[in-house]
């Protein structure tokens, strides 16, 4: 782990095989590993070992809030169902968010949890549902060249897409404040 703005090392954690993702949260940092139908989720804090939060099923994506209390995950048998699970207390039941028509490439929680955003290849569009239990239609659907790679800034105002077009990256980012239909600020390198 390193500080920002330097980059002076602040800590350092050995882990061992198998390979694991890393997830920065403002709660620490969350180290998941996929192996055959379950996800282990480990909560790494700094001057402290890693210790097991969480075993989910798992077909699918995951994504974590801002604040390290809540995990989304993608389940099912056709990869289209989303839960939400309470990372600190495991009290709290599991939450069944949203079942998708298509299979789920991707999803991003909102920072406050006011929806989830949902991306499928087969559609190339990021749908956002509401999390305050309005069964409608989706909140916002944006067209998408890559449904896989997205997030959102701090605020959740924004969805920012990362993507190539001929080569070259791409990231696009989207308005959530303009109508539906708006195109996104796309930002091209051309190194």
């Amino acid at each position: 782990t390193y500080a920002v703005p330097g980059f002076a090392e602040i800590a350092r954690q050995r882990v061992d095989p198998p390979p694991r993702w890393v997830f920065g949260t403002e709660g620490g940092v969350f180290l998941h590993t996929h192996q055959e139908d379950l996800c282990r989720i480990e909560r790494w804090q700094v001057n402290s070992p890693a210790e097991v939060v969480a075993n989910l099923p798992l077909h699918g994506d995951i994504n974590f809030d801002y604040m390290g209390r809540w995990v989304a995950y993608v389940l099912g048998d056709e990869g289209s169902d989303v839960y939400l699970k309470s990372l600190v207390d495991p009290t709290i039941p599991v939450r069944h968010l949203h079942t998708h028509n298509e299979p789920i490439s991707s999803i991003v929680l909102h920072p406050e949890l006011e929806w989830i955003a949902v991306g499928d290849e087969p559609s190339s569009t990021i749908t956002l549902w509401a999390l305050d239990g309005e069964t409608g239609g989706p909140i916002k659907t944006l067209d998408a060249s890559s449904p896989y790679n997205f997030s959102t800034d701090r605020s959740g105002k924004r969805i920012i897409g990362n993507d190539q077009v001929d080569g070259l990256p791409i990231v696009s980012v989207w308005d959530l404040g303009l109508p539906d239909g708006a195109a996104p600020l796309v930002l091209i390198s051309r190194v």
